[in-house]
């Protein structure tokens, strides 16, 4: 009787376990394409190497295998994860002439997979012994509270201005050269790279369309004081995915997630085929290709060079360098203009912290995302702050999501509100 059920199930994880195979391939043989327009960024010469493609292949397929075994929220993360960082990884270090595939590259990868793995299913029994404390959406407010209380801060602060976001995004380097914030607001800035990034998704979830047009309203007004692309890019990406789940939710669900994520990166790089325009092309190597070089690059380096320990942070080590880790890489492998890429989380735990910064690092993050998922009752709302705490993990350095991206934000609202549920439910 249930034949139907269990045919559907087990052609879903079939989907699910070699949907990231096919986007490992996708982005291989797509480099090429988008190398003749970007190309000029590298000190690269293309030449694919078989070996490292079968390779690539070996570990797409193990991350399908963890999404088969694994919660279907915690699929998002290795998505995200995987998508974002590892697949391009993989697609340029199968064509990169200037250095080889080490086996660190491999170490680091596997640790990375295995350790959040284990992270992942620990934080759920934390978590799920404490199902109890978890409110109803009506606390949910707490969140709308700080978000407006933030704003108009930097409101009365800044003032009312025009909202230029065409001639922001031509001058942002500009802009962001001389940009310098004081304590606390250079703090409330970056909470819309963490936290607030998520708002306009959230508030469309909870049917709240005045805050959603007014969300929308303030990532723009934000990103005209603080010109970072990321600001909005994350904005519009949790927004899409969010929606697209909604719209399309006859073929689409949290469990197969990584197909729709599969579809919208196809159908963003057949927008560009088609287009052709050089602008397309830059935006869709900045999205994907720049953190998978930048993986790549990191690795390499720190291989043999002394460890960054977190130089420039309150948690700084004893750094030994002089300059942004950035610079330095792109003096390396660059053209040495002074550019300062994203370079994806996984490459900043492993400069910070070699190996053991990566362990640690994979399990703290494992930890954090179940914290996120636990917030609300509301699968939708829990599904969007995974999404804004693994897409700002892709594009920030792990410990800067709690410095200064306002992630200890989340351990606020979490015990906040296990604190009133004790109050008004007598637990």
């Amino acid at each position: 009787m249930n034949t139907l059920s269990d045919n559907s199930s087990r052609i879903g994880r079939v989907i699910q376990f070699f949907s990231p195979t096919a986007l490992q391939i996708f982005f291989t043989f797509a480099l090429p394409f988008i190398f003749t327009v970007v190309g000029y960024m590298y000190e690269e010469a293309l030449q694919i190497n078989y070996f490292t493609f079968i390779l690539s292949i070996v570990v797409s397929l193990l991350v399908g295998s963890l999404m088969t075994i694994s919660r279907v929220l915690t699929n998002v993360s290795y998505t995200i994860i995987h998508g974002f960082i590892i697949a391009p990884m993989f697609a340029v270090a199968t064509y990169a002439s200037s250095i080889t595939l080490s086996t660190t590259h491999l170490i680091v990868v596997f640790c990375f997979l295995f350790f959040f793995f284990i992270a992942d299913r620990m934080s759920q029994l934390f978590f799920s012994n404490n199902k109890k404390h978890l409110l109803n959406d009506k606390y949910d407010n707490f969140y709308v509270f700080v978000y407006m209380l933030i704003f108009l801060i930097i409101l009365f602060k800044f003032g009312f201005r025009n909202i230029e976001i065409l001639g922001t995004y031509k001058n942002q380097y500009e802009i962001r050269s001389y940009l310098s914030f004081d304590f606390p607001y250079s703090y409330m800035l970056n909470f819309w790279l963490g936290i607030f990034s998520a708002a306009p998704a959230i508030f469309l979830a909870r049917k709240s369309y005045l805050l959603f047009l007014f969300s929308l309203f303030s990532v723009l007004y934000i990103y005209t004081i603080y010109p970072l692309a990321a600001i909005v890019f994350m904005s519009i990406l949790i927004l899409s995915l969010s929606m697209s789940i909604n719209v399309f939710k006859k073929y689409f669900q949290y469990s197969n997630f990584y197909l729709l994520f599969l579809t919208f990166v196809i159908t963003f790089f057949g927008v560009v085929w088609l287009v052709d325009h050089p602008v397309l092309y830059s935006i869709f190597n900045r999205a994907f290709y720049v953190i998978g070089w930048n993986t790549y690059y990191y690795i390499d380096f720190f291989i043999n060079a002394d460890l960054y320990l977190l130089r420039g942070s309150l948690m700084d080590l004893g750094s030994s360098y002089s300059e942004p880790i950035g610079f330095i890489i792109d003096r390396v492998y660059y053209s040495g203009e002074g550019s300062n890429q994203s370079s994806g989380g996984i490459a900043n735990l492993y400069a910070n912290g070699g190996l053991t910064g990566v362990i640690f690092g994979s399990i703290l993050l494992g930890f954090l995302v179940n914290l996120a998922a636990s917030i609300s009752s509301n699968l939708q709302v829990s599904f969007i702050l995974i999404l804004s705490v693994i897409i700002s993990f892709v594009n920030f350095p792990l410990q800067q999501l709690f410095l200064s991206n306002g992630f200890i934000f989340l351990f606020l609202i979490f015990f906040i509100r296990k604190i009133l549920i004790k109050k008004y439910t007598n637990y």
